[in-house]
């Protein structure tokens, strides 16, 4: 079958006009299709790593505050037991752990006078917040008292 000159243009026309569409069907659309794919996917990663980030920040709060909380105790105890006073102390960390609850029974005034003073010239320096005091039901003529602790 022989073509003639005119059909020869006219399908070489058709090849000219098809093989392009045809490049950019094949070629162009799935590179378009690959760099959609690309922009979703590193939208979701950015969105993963600033999760991340925020979650790393929560906990090395968390483990500052955790420190902190030690520390306190550590101090607390350590003036208590300057005091002689270890023995019968409820110590209890409250709330979001930055402050520390402590309660003792059968106290003296003196003690209990010795005992602020030492937290508040304590190095570092705790803070008394809250001070209850009322008399002791366990001994006579002695006091019970309630202190709230923390970093100033």
């Amino acid at each position: 079958m022989e073509l003639s000159k005119r059909e020869r243009n006219l399908l070489a026309l058709a090849a000219g006009i098809l093989l392009p569409l045809f490049l950019l069907r094949l070629v162009w659309t799935p590179l378009l299709d690959y760099q959609a794919r690309l922009t979703a996917e590193t939208a979701r990663l950015e969105a993963e790593v600033a999760q991340l980030q925020s979650l790393g920040d929560a906990y090395l709060r968390a483990q500052r505050q955790q420190g902190a909380q030690a520390s306190l105790i550590r101090q607390s105890e350590g003036v208590l037991a300057g005091l002689g006073l270890q023995s019968g102390a409820e110590l209890a960390m409250r709330g979001q752990g930055e402050v520390l609850s402590l309660g003792l029974d059968g106290l003296t005034l003196a003690q209990v006078v010795s005992l602020v003073h030492r937290f508040e010239d304590a190095r570092p320096a705790i803070q008394v917040k809250n001070l209850d005091l009322q008399l002791s039901l366990t001994k006579e003529r002695h006091l019970k008292l309630q202190l709230q602790l923390e970093r100033p």
